[in-house]
């Protein structure tokens, strides 16, 4: 028995109709993209950002390290994560951060292998 009610549920068929199916990921459509551009997925800061009060100038280029850990590389290769200011976040590639924005918090992102890329406020 073919549907020919267009309402989203059809009670005879107990099935959603075709009009539902057609709404519903016309829907979707329209929804995901506003959805996909909230989420802030590791975006490296723009060359033109501030040096950060020094940071810039400190980080880039060296290898973070955590407190306890060891390293072969030398002094002026690495740098300390207890040094870091205590408003800050290490973001790795590919790292998901939230939308709140701290002026005074230090962005601090890494590569693969821990070693600074870019430093940024925010």
């Amino acid at each position: 028995m073919k549907c020919w009610v267009a309402l989203p549920f059809c009670v005879c068929c107990m099935k959603y109709t075709l009009a539902a199916k057609v709404l519903l990921i016309c829907l979707l459509l329209s929804v995901l993209p506003f959805s996909m551009a909230n989420l802030n997925i590791f975006r490296p800061p723009q060359s033109n950002q501030p040096d950060c009060d020094g940071w810039a100038q400190k980080l880039v280029g060296k290898t973070l390290i955590r407190n306890n850990e060891e390293s072969s590389l030398s002094g002026d290769q690495i740098f300390h994560t207890k040094d870091l200011p205590r408003n800050h976040r290490v973001l790795p590639p590919g790292g998901v951060m939230t939308m709140d924005y701290r002026p005074e918090r230090l962005n601090v992102y890494v590569d693969e292998n821990n070693k600074v890329k870019s430093v940024g406020l925010g």
